[in-house]
């Protein structure tokens, strides 16, 4: 079945959650690591609602049938996330490069993102920061301590004006003394 193909219909929530009644043919979305399950329902966030109509996938309708064009989705959830294009940008890039992405937690902009390589998932927490912001050291640090936690590496994606992304992993790293004694960890 190619999913491309085919046109899911969902209803916007007051909670800015898209609700889809799971059925066979909305079983793709689950598929391909799309929303959260509850019960016999698939609920996306918003980007994940922007996404899927921007790709002619999902059309969104009101609890009264009216049918939302892209542009007045964005709109609709830009008035109450100012962010939301910029998350949009990150999450379709990361989409587009073939990862399962996910809500995560930590900074304005950021997402869980998983991929299948090889034998094995590899497991991301993506923090976006836009270009030109400051983030200082203990921040850097908290987004490091929660990506450890959650059994993740930390990634920083930074978004210019334009909307290109560019992506670096965050390691650990420790000081070593001339003698081999540790100092410290930053």
């Amino acid at each position: 079945m190619d999913y491309e193909q085919i046109k899911i219909s969902g209803i916007l929530e007051t909670n800015f959650y898209t609700v889809i009644q799971k059925d066979d043919q909305a079983s793709f979305l689950v598929e391909k690591g799309y929303g959260i399950i509850e019960k016999d329902k698939i609920y996306l966030d918003p980007t994940e609602t922007l996404y899927l109509v921007y790709k002619d996938i999902l059309k969104v309708m009101s609890k009264e049938g009216f049918i939302y064009t892209f542009d007045e989705l964005l709109e609709f959830f830009s008035n109450r996330d100012p962010l939301v294009w910029v998350k949009l940008n990150l999450y379709s890039n990361l989409r587009k490069r073939g990862f399962i992405v996910k809500k995560g937690i930590g900074g304005e902009i950021s997402f869980f993102v998983e991929k299948k390589h090889r034998d094995h998932i590899k497991r991301f927490l993506v923090v976006g920061v836009s270009e030109g912001a400051r983030i200082g050291f203990v921040e850097l640090e908290g987004l490091f301590r929660r990506s450890l936690e959650s059994g993740r590496d930390l990634i920083l994606a930074i978004i210019d004006k334009e909307g290109n992304i560019t992506y670096y992993m965050v390691n650990k790293l420790s000081l070593v003394e001339e003698y081999g004694e540790k100092v410290s960890d930053i």
